[in-house]
């Protein structure tokens, strides 16, 4: 808000979206329930700043999304 930046209030539909950059840590971000947000969905997920937990990248793959994540080494 202090750039005069609109911030949106909720998550956008997700099935409208092909790919999700997660890039800030925000508390909101990491309590998300990702899983019911996605519903029939299944975007590219990128975590570039260790926004989701191991459980929560695990149920979203178990879903059958793509989840990819940097600075994390191989296999996390």
């Amino acid at each position: 808000p202090e750039q005069g930046i609109p911030i949106p209030e909720k998550m956008p539909d997700a099935a409208g979206l092909d790919a999700v950059v997660l890039a800030v840590p925000h508390r909101q971000y990491r309590e998300f329930d990702y899983g019911r947000w996605v519903g029939k969905s299944r975007p590219v997920i990128l975590d570039a700043f260790n926004v989701l937990t191991r459980e929560q990248r695990t149920s979203l793959r178990r879903l059958g999304c793509r989840v990819e994540s940097t600075g994390r080494g191989a296999g996390l």
